[in-house]
């Protein structure tokens, strides 16, 4: 059988960034809102290699994530992105079983865009960035900020074709 297994590395690099001051170009490198480049120069840091978890049942729930991720039609994905357009706001229904989720159902957030493979980018508001996978996790608009024209289906509505 062919197993994925999660891990994580390292790496490092440089960036180049204009400012007056080191202090400035510094406090400009600490990207707080993840939005600089990664370096186009990096390099692995030897021995950081490693399993992103050493616990079976974590890794045999990644594996059967892995393999549950369904793809999306053509059709799916145009209604998805009439329903979540970028800017309108959405709250969490559900999430599918993740050990590093901190999202809790509840918790609201903004739709940055949808990629090709169906998942709802969202920057929650409790400062996350986790995706929405097409066919796993549920979300739904919250009126106020309503595109016209746009439903309230959840993820899950639109790929049961309601």
């Amino acid at each position: 059988m062919l197993w994925k297994i999660p891990v994580t590395w390292e790496m490092y690099g440089c960036i180049e960034i204009e400012a007056d001051t080191l202090e400035k170009a510094m406090k400009i490198g600490a990207d707080p809102d993840g939005e600089l480049p990664l370096p186009t120069n990096g390099s692995y840091v030897d021995g950081s290699w490693q399993l992103s978890s050493t616990d079976p049942n974590e890794v045999a729930l990644f594996q059967k994530q892995a393999q549950a991720v369904r793809k999306v039609t053509t059709e799916e994905l145009k209604r998805l992105r009439e329903e979540y357009p970028t800017g309108c706001r959405v709250e969490l229904v559900r999430m599918g079983p993740d050990p590093y989720n901190k999202l809790k159902p509840g918790n609201q957030g903004t739709v940055q865009y949808v990629d090709d493979i169906g998942t709802v980018f969202v920057s929650w508001d409790c400062g996350s960035g986790l995706g929405v996978v097409y066919g796993e996790d549920r979300i739904q608009r919250l009126p106020g900020k309503e595109v016209e024209g746009a439903g309230t289906m959840t993820v899950h509505e639109l790929e049961k074709g309601s």
